[in-house]
């Protein structure tokens, strides 16, 4: 009996240390990964915590951004308030003539050997004789004179000032607006040299100005 309980107490004893290794590796392995958790939401909120300072800085610098040019807005207010309007009107330039530079005609531009495309180079003078981007519009017709009245003005374009704004050019020497026009249908029923009248509206005088040239084809 003795050597029995004797055994007994040794079993228990032995299983009380597994019990208690295996509870021990428990914990080890809890706080391991415990760890490991801390650390990847550590290194999450860190990078959150960055991303939201370089936002942060972004929104400061275009908030500087929009303040500097509320600034200069609020300068220009001002300035054209003291100006007033008959001031500004008086320093826009004044168109004095209009003139259709010789190099209007007809091209062949895509190099079939015929020609198909009417360009028109106008220009508007101020009253130093200097060209400048008037604001208006521009009729341009063309006709062929050598029909009977009733078919002679053979187009007609009409070109308001959005319609010009991408249409301005020039070279080192001068300024110009250059019109490009598709003539092809009417060049292959009218093989004489044809006319086109130019007519510009300036918006700020009111003046209109008319120019006639013959195009050779």
């Amino acid at each position: 009996m003795f050597s029995v309980h004797i055994k007994n107490k040794t079993s228990k004893t032995a299983d009380l240390k597994y019990i208690r290794l295996l509870t021990l590796f428990f914990i080890f392995m809890c706080m391991l990964f415990g760890s490991g958790c801390e650390e990847n939401t550590k290194k999450k909120l860190w990078s959150q915590i960055k991303t939201l300072d370089m936002e942060k800085t972004e929104l400061e610098r275009q908030i500087k951004q929009l303040e500097g040019e509320k600034e200069s807005l609020l300068r220009q207010i001002a300035k054209l308030t003291e100006l007033g309007p008959e001031a500004r009107l008086w320093a826009y330039p004044k168109i004095e003539r209009v003139h259709v530079r010789n190099r209007t005609g007809l091209f062949d531009k895509d190099k079939d050997g015929t020609k198909e495309t009417l360009i028109v180079y106008v220009q508007p003078f101020d009253v130093s004789g200097d060209p400048f981007k008037a604001a208006g519009s521009i009729e341009v017709e063309l006709w062929d004179l050598n029909s009977e009245p009733d078919g002679a003005l053979l187009k007609k374009w009409v070109l308001d000032p959005e319609d010009m704004q991408d249409l301005w050019a020039g070279t080192i020497m001068t300024n110009y607006y250059r019109l490009k026009f598709d003539v092809a249908d009417i060049l292959a029923t009218h093989k004489e040299d044809l006319t086109i009248n130019v007519i510009f509206f300036d918006f700020i005088s009111g003046k209109v100005f008319r120019q006639q040239v013959v195009v050779e084809q």
